[in-house]
């Protein structure tokens, strides 16, 4: 199971959504497997912010190595470009000393980015934009589709004819450069290395993980949630920036600064959670390459297990 092609690495991506129990199956088969668990989450990269992003406790990382937490402090600007640059020199330096990592989180963007890349904006000048803008102005939806399937079909045929900001983007782009969008999307395909995976998804129904969130929220409350947001205030983190305005956080910051009861806490950071959770779950149905499991599949650990040995072939 070592990792023997750092260019073309294999990784077992174990995803879905907040609250469904990720890390406890997650945390098994790492110890198991003896392997590292990446984290693939946005929020947990946060020093300081334990407690609102389940970060794993000092206990569980004594158990499993969990990499790619507390990268960053809560001023700092994090982005997907960096969470794929600083994982990516992560599996380099496994490489050779330790089977492949694990990487497990919902943040599909970051999964995204990390497996495929990102795609770099062709870059158009605002006043080309702004003549190209002035001459279809009058266009219809259909029409400025119609004009897509021309000059682009490979784009015409993902994007629906009422998503003008979308389509819009296409034409300017082969106007200004000659090349269709979908070439140059095959160019950055083409340029990035390519990371092997197998993706793993979590499921259940959601009044059930509905229900799960709002006890992990009474947990989360419990265990000092407002203390630790008082805690970073305290070291001088604004609740503008970004990482505070984070599931919870925003809320939590809401309530210090009168602009919610104590009382109103739970019930609305579970509604904003369950809200974020339907996204995750939209976000993952997306890859036609996720196999879903339910999370009460009476065989989940024994089929995950197979599935990990055929990948690795162990």
């Amino acid at each position: 199971m070592m990792n023997r092609n750092i260019e073309n690495p294999q990784i077992l991506a174990f995803v879905g959504p907040t609250g469904i129990g990720k890390t406890a199956i997650a945390m098994e088969l790492a110890h198991e497997w003896h392997i590292p668990i990446i984290s693939c989450d946005s929020m947990q990269i946060y020093r300081y912010m334990d407690i609102g992003t389940a970060k794993p406790t000092v206990e569980e990382q004594q158990v499993v190595p969990h990499l790619m937490i507390d990268c960053a402090d809560p001023d700092e600007h994090y982005d997907a470009y960096r969470y794929r640059q600083e994982t990516l020199d992560i599996i380099q330096s496994l490489s050779g000393k330790v089977k492949n990592p694990f990487v497990v989180g919902g943040t599909g963007f970051y999964l995204k980015a990390l497996l495929e890349g990102l795609f770099e904006e062709v870059k158009i000048p605002l006043d080309f934009r702004q003549t190209l803008m002035d001459q279809y102005q009058s266009w219809d939806n259909l029409r400025l589709h119609e004009q897509l399937i021309k000059t682009d079909p490979e784009t015409a045929q993902r994007l629906h004819p009422n998503d003008r900001k979308r389509v819009l983007r296409a034409l300017e782009v082969y106007e200004f450069t000659g090349n269709p969008l979908s070439w140059y999307h095959q160019q950055h395909k083409q340029r990035q290395s390519t990371v092997e995976s197998l993706v793993i998804g979590l499921r259940m129904p959601m009044p059930e993980l509905y229900k799960q969130i709002g006890c992990r929220v009474e947990r989360m409350m419990a265990q000092g949630w407002v203390d630790e947001v008082i805690f970073l205030r305290e070291k001088g983190y604004s609740p503008s920036l970004n990482s505070m305005q984070g599931l919870g956080y925003r809320q939590i910051n809401d309530y210090l600064e009168g602009r919610l009861d104590y009382s109103q806490l739970p019930e609305i950071i579970t509604q904003v959670t369950c809200q974020y959770a339907k996204r995750q779950m939209t976000w993952f149905r997306g890859n036609p390459h996720l196999i879903w499991y339910d999370r009460d599949h009476p065989h989940l650990l024994s089929e995950i297990r197979e599935k990990g040995r055929i990948f690795w072939k162990l």
